[in-house]
Order: structure tokens, then sequence, then C-alpha cells
């Protein structure tokens, strides 16, 4: 309130607040409080608490913004790291009144976008762990003691509120296992054996999935998973890939790590056993001599449904430059695939995947250190950014969603160096998504290849730059898209941060 003489002028603060003490779940729509209603008795009450805290409030922002931001790492990293931070505060990010984290994909205009704290999505994502740890590892509980069945099936795509309902879709290989090496790291940052304790039976259920089914991911426990592997290209991969057996050795390390600190040595051992043996068929028959490949088969007994069935047929030969096959002129066509009497759709095969050490990625910034041959993960890091990543990225013709274009850089997700593109790859393989390049650009970091990593993150920035695009809204499938935050990995990689 004031009282103003002619003439004279007073500045009036203005707040804009609003209470939503409920909302309709993803599950069902069925009815859920917010944590909001348990801070607030409703928007009066928000906008004067707000007032009466807003200085400390503000002083402590300010704080963490200049401390962040005066660093010495590249001004690019932090750009990235920083801006993509802000996704925990927009409608991707929810959490209800009992405090369980709960988070989209992303957004769209009128709503959330694919939702279930979705495993392989928010397998990328690092700043909740290392910015909010407790609510990442609010969401550890909920995938492992509400998500997980007694046969340690995880649901990858939990329901809300936790335990509303169970799904019955393939589980999600590279998800369910990136989520043991999420759980080493949460467990890892916290110190909290009582954590670890708490989860751990679901967690040695969720790993062992992989041997239970008949026709399951590694039904012979060699160590390789063959069977159907559901994963974040929302496609099954069939047959030995490097984005399932990095993600799975890794997954094996830190489960071998957390079984000896809880006292049970045999299945530390029993792990290790598996990893060394499927580290070995991993090296021999992925390897390339440059990066990591898909070697597409399908188990016997394994039934692949018809809408992933194509007939044997090759590909025209003549792609030259600038042809969606990638191939160079004169590349021969692909062979026919695996599958006694068809080829199975959506698969790499021989193509330099961006994703093909996300395992390892992982597994760095966990602090697992190398689960895969030091100098091939370096050499494949270094082949994915020589083949993938395109600057400019203008005469690539891509027939899908379109994120980069004309004189901007991107990283593509697969390419085909050497011929030999399916034609059906997985959908989303001419594609661009920050969420990816970010961890490449870490992994490069990691492996000691700075310059290659920043170039990278370059590009992502200028597409990202005020002008192009909204610097605090990188989309993929929606606004705001939770894998972007991959990119406070590059804090952790170029600071050498360990924990």
């Amino acid at each position: 309130r004031a009282k103003l003489k002619p003439g004279a002028s007073v500045t009036l603060p203005v707040l804009i607040a609003w209470h939503s003490p409920y909302l309709k779940a993803w599950t069902d729509g069925i009815v859920v409080r917010t944590y909001m209603a348990t801070q607030f008795a409703d928007a009066w009450d928000a906008a004067s608490k707000l007032q009466r805290a807003k200085a400390r409030l503000e002083a402590a922002t300010r704080q963490f913004h200049a401390a962040f931001y005066s660093s010495s790492l590249p001004s690019v990293a932090l750009d990235a790291a920083g801006s993509q931070a802000s996704i925990i505060r927009t409608c991707t990010c929810l959490r209800l009144a009992d405090g369980q984290f709960y988070g989209w994909e992303g957004c769209s205009d009128e709503g959330g976008c694919c939702n279930g704290t979705c495993t392989h999505v928010w397998n990328y994502a690092q700043a909740l762990a290392f910015l909010f740890p407790q609510l990442e590892r609010s969401i550890r509980r909920n995938e492992f003691l509400n998500s997980t069945d007694a046969r340690g099936h995880m649901q990858f795509r939990t329901s809300m509120p936790a335990n509303a309902k169970r799904g019955n879709f393939h589980a999600c290989g590279d998800g369910q296992l990136g989520c043991l090496i999420r759980l080493y790291r949460d467990w890892q940052l916290s110190g909290d054996d009582g954590f670890l304790r708490e989860v751990w039976p679901a967690a040695k259920r969720a790993l062992e999935y992989a041997w239970t089914e008949p026709q399951g991911w590694d039904a012979d426990k060699d160590g390789v998973m063959e069977g159907c592997q559901h994963n974040t290209y929302d496609i099954e991969f069939y047959g030995p890939n490097p984005l399932m057996g990095v993600m799975y050795l890794g997954a094996l390390e830190a489960a071998a790590r957390m079984a000896a600190h809880l006292g049970e040595p045999e299945k530390a051992q029993e792990y290790r056993a598996v990893a060394s043996s499927g580290r070995k068929r991993f090296e021999k028959e992925l390897w390339n001599g440059e990066y990591y490949i898909q070697k597409v088969s399908v188990m016997q007994g394994l039934n692949v449904p018809a809408h992933l069935r194509g007939p044997l047929e090759s590909a025209p030969s003549d792609c030259g430059p600038g042809c969606a096959c990638n191939e160079p002129p004169g590349g021969k066509a692909p062979a026919s695939t695996p599958g006694k009497d068809f080829e199975v759709k959506y698969q790499h095969g021989e193509g330099c995947l961006a994703d093909q050490l996300l395992g390892q990625w992982a597994s760095h910034v966990a602090g697992l250190g190398h689960v895969i041959d030091a100098e091939r993960s370096k050499q494949a890091t270094a082949s994915i950014f020589k083949h993938n990543f395109l600057k400019p990225i203008g005469s690539f013709s891509n027939v899908q969603r379109i994120y980069a274009l004309n004189d901007e850089a991107g990283l593509l997700l697969c390419t085909w160096p050497r011929g030999n593109r399916p034609r059906l790859p997985f959908v989303y393989s001419d594609e661009v998504w920050t969420g990816i390049e970010y961890q490449v650009a870490a992994h490069l970091i990691y492996e000691g290849l700075l310059d290659e990593g920043l170039s990278v993150v370059k590009g992502v920035r200028e597409r990202y730059d005020g002008l192009r695009r909204n610097p605090w809204n990188e989309f993929e499938c929606g606004h705001h898209y939770a894998r972007a935050m991959s990119a406070w990995s590059l804090v952790t990689a170029l600071s050498g941060f360990e924990f």
C-alpha cells in the first residue's frame, strides 16, 4: 500500500501465484495430490511465503549462479549444462504429496509427452542426480520397489500413483540395465547403505531377469544379449548389439560391486564371471576394427512379430553422395539379414551407432571405469565423431523429424560409413537428438578427446542460440525433453569429479 503526492512515484511488487493441489495422473486419470498442496494452503499463501522469503531465495540462487558460471570450465559446456538443468523446473517434472518424483519424457503444448519417468530416456538425465539426489533416489525406489515384479521384469513406464497399474509390455533392455548403473551411482553419491539394502533384492531380480526367460535377453548366460531387446528407439533389436551389450557389462560390474559390499561374494563372483565371458565374445564378434556393430540374428524359438518382418530383398547398389543410404559411390548393397525367410526390420546392423557406447558413458559417470577394452572405447568414440558429426548438416537427406538443417552442425544417430545400410533401419536413425549429442560429447571428453567433445557441444548450442531456437527448450518428442539433461555429464567429465 502506498500514498502518493502529486508528481511522486513508487514501485510496487506484482506477484503472480498459483496453487494446483491436485492433478490427473497419467494412469487412468486418477486424481492425485501434489507436493505443492503440502507446502501452501492456496495461491495467496504461496505468494505471501514467497514475498517473505524472496530476498533469501534470490541471494542463494545468485550465489549458485555465480559459483557455477565463474568456473574455469569451458563456457559452452557450462551453458549447456546450466540451461538444461532448468528442465527440472518445467512441467516435464512432477512431485506428488508423498514426495515421490515423476517425470514425463517432455511436454506437449497442452499436456505431458510420453509418461512414466521412462527408464530408457531418464537413463541419460544426469542433472537431477547431482543437483537433487534425494529426488533421484526416489525414482530408484519406484523403479525397483514398485515397478519390478517377482520375475525381475521392470515396467519401464512406471504407474502414477505407484502400484496403480502394471503393464505387460516388453521389458526395456537399455532402460532396465541402466537402472543398475544409476543405482550404483546414487548409492556412491549418498553413501546410504540403508537405501541400497532396501532396493537390492529387486535390483538382483532385475539384473538376473536377463537369464530367466527361455528366449530372453541372455538365456544362455554367456554375457551377450541376443533375444528380443526393446530399447530407447521404440523398437526391438535382435541379436548381439553394442547398445545393449555395453550397458549389460556396466550393469554386471555395478551389481558385482554392490553385492561384494553387501556381503554376497558369491553373487559378485557370479556377475563378474558372466561379464568376463560376455566381454570376450563382445570384443571378438562386434568389433569391426573401427567401431562396434550389430550382428542381426533371431534366436531359435523366438517369434518375430509380423510388423518387424520384411521380404529378403537387396536394396539398389547405385547410391551416391547425398543418398539417404549414406553409402559411398559404388557402395555394395545391403546383404540379406537373418530370419530364415525374412529380413528383420528396424535394426542398425553394420552402422556406426551414436549410442553404441551409452553404457560406457554411464559407467564413466558412475565411477565404474572402463567395462570394455579401453583403447577400443576411445577409438569407437572417435569414430562416432568422425562419421556421425556433420558440420554443416545441409546436404544430408532426412525424411524424419528435422532438428538440424542447412548450415547447422549435428550428430546423426546412426551412419553406415562402410555401406550395407538396411533398407528399413530403425526409424530415428537419421535424426539429431541433443541428449545423445551431449552424452557422446561427454564420452569424448572422458576418453581424452576434448576438442572433439566441445565441437559437438558448440554445434548444439549454436542451434539453440536464442535466435534460431529457445536456449532453454531443447526438444525431441516434446519440449524441455528430459534426455537433454545428459548435458550435466559435461561437468563431471571436464572437472574429473569422482565420488
